[in-house]
């Protein structure tokens, strides 16, 4: 009687996981225009193949004697859009200014493959770029959330070819050999992913949900603008799978360099928001309490876009940090 139960049961989960398995693929997912086809692009936006991996940029060159060249890198879902409230300012300043969508984000590629090779890749790659754009430069790194432990690789990658690091809600951490094995198993697996893409694409890929996203990031009511600009490269055929595969296939390797925290004394910065919900601030006091030439600003009441949400005082802290001698 009890095996014939067990029995039962066993079938009753094999139907259950057939059943749920197929499920997903009963339900549509909705269109969207490849990422080369998108209408949504900025004035000065530009596109370049290297190495396989197609990269949308956007360059702002100085409407003063020249000051130097930063390099802008957003966040996890940010792009070359969050850092609107920011380029106009040091272009005018006399600085030339490059942003970048890393792939699968932004406009940038939604094949991803040859990206995630490597981190030592992805780092020349990035590099390759900035040297395209100004090949004698040495550039003032900024990177936010993410985007922190990207310009910090960069910099350690090449030292020479970098003046200033700034990170921005975000840890300057090296690159480490990071990949769930729980998570890069269960994405092999077909019909979770599909699950994935069908919730992602039909109920929060929308304005109310990207409303609800960056209010817990800016700490904030966001603006029509702001939401629009932030779920426009959502709205890319792909964007989900990159995404998937940034977590399923994330390079293991470490970069074999020898720069390390002390050799960036004076020209590394953290700078944070007060009530960052997304990257604690204890973070950072934990970092510079370990790290102590490394100074780290405070901008009080806000979140984790600082950048976009107090907008003038950011400006301020970073052109400062530039200047500073």
């Amino acid at each position: 009687m009890f095996r014939k139960w067990l029995k039962r049961i066993g079938i009753g989960i094999l139907i259950l996981f057939v059943f749920l398995s197929l499920l997903p693929y009963a339900f549509p997912l909705r269109k969207f225009p490849h990422f080369l086809e998108q209408k949504n692009y900025f004035p000065e936006s530009k596109f370049i193949e290297i190495d396989r991996v197609w990269l949308h940029y956007r360059v702002f060159e100085p409407s003063q004697k020249s000051q130097g060249s930063i390099l802008f890198i957003h966040g996890f879902s940010g792009s070359t859009f969050s850092w609107r409230k920011n380029v106009k300012f040091f272009q005018e300043k006399g600085y030339q200014v490059l942003c970048i969508d890393l792939p699968a984000f932004g406009f940038s590629d939604r094949q991803v493959e040859h990206w995630n090779m490597s981190n030592e890749q992805r780092i020349k790659i990035l590099w390759q770029l900035a040297e395209i754009i100004n090949p004698t430069a040495k550039w003032h790194l900024v990177g936010h959330s993410m985007g922190a432990s990207y310009v910090w690789n960069m910099a350690i990658y090449k030292p020479e070819k970098v003046e200033k690091v700034l990170c921005v809600g975000g840890l300057p951490n090296k690159f480490r050999p990071y990949r769930s094995a729980g998570m890069s198993l269960l994405l092999k697996y077909p019909p979770i992913k599909r699950w994935i893409k069908v919730i992602a694409e039909n109920f929060y890929f929308n304005f109310e949900k990207f409303k609800e996203l960056l209010a817990s990031a800016y700490s904030k009511t966001p603006e029509k603008e702001d939401i629009e600009g932030y779920l426009a490269p959502f709205q890319i055929q792909g964007t989900t799978d990159a995404i998937l595969s940034t977590f399923e296939n994330a390079p293991t390797d470490t970069l074999n360099v020898s720069a390390d925290y002390q050799d960036f004394a004076e020209r590394l910065q953290l700078v944070w928001g007060e009530n960052d919900q997304w990257v604690k601030k204890s973070l950072a006091d934990a970092f510079v309490q370990k790290h102590s030439f490394v100074p780290l600003r405070v901008i009080p009441q806000a979140g984790h876009c600082l950048m976009e949400t107090h907008a003038e005082k950011f400006n301020e802290i970073l052109l400062e940090f530039l200047r500073k001698q």
